[in-house]
Parts: C-alpha cells; structure tokens; sequence
C-alpha cells in the first residue's frame, strides 16, 4: 500500500490514492455484507420452509440455529434503582486499541 505520511506536527496525511482505496475497500466491505445477509435470508427460509437443521458438504456446513431468547440485565435500570450495588458488580475490561474509519459525503 502507498506510504502514509505523518507529517513533524503530529498530523496524519493521507495520499489521494490511499484515500480512494480505503473509500474502495469500505464500499466493497458494505457491498459483500448486504449481499452474505440477502444470501443468509434466503438459505434461513429455505431451512424453516422445509424443514431443513443442517446442510452438510465436503467444503461447507450450514446449521440451522433456532430463534431463542436470552436474558440480559437492564444496566440503565439497575444502575438508575440501585446505583451501589451496579458499581459493586461492575468492571472495567480493557479494550484495545483501533482506528475507526467515518466516509463522508
């Protein structure tokens, strides 16, 4: 990939081909999400419609996994009602470090 340049005041440059290959990549990223979601819809109805829990080949599986609920704690709420006892039981976890990428325009 083309060189980035960070520039004596600290300042990040980006060259316009490194600009236009990120702003590539990201609408390629968003291109292939879209149609692996369509195709996984597709394949989920196919599954329910037929009654189908497992597609098994020599390169691929694909298992059908039941809709289910989950329990999941109100943090808002509890923290709202109950600010000691949220502070007590909750922890920090460290997260590491990246580089969030915003197009515009």
């Amino acid at each position: 990939m083309t060189e980035i340049i960070r520039t004596a005041d600290n300042t990040l440059v980006l060259t316009e081909e490194v600009k236009a290959q990120i702003k590539s990549i990201l609408a390629k990223k968003k291109e292939i999400e879209k149609a692996e979601k369509e195709m996984k819809e597709s394949i989920l109805k196919a599954m329910e419609d037929n009654g189908v829990i497992k597609y098994e080949a020599d390169d691929m599986l694909i298992t059908y996994v039941q809709g289910t609920y989950k329990e999941q704690l109100d943090s808002k709420k509890l923290k709202a009602e109950q600010e000691e006892l949220y502070n007590e039981y909750t922890k920090f976890v460290k997260v590491s470090p990246s580089v969030r990428i915003t197009l515009r325009g």
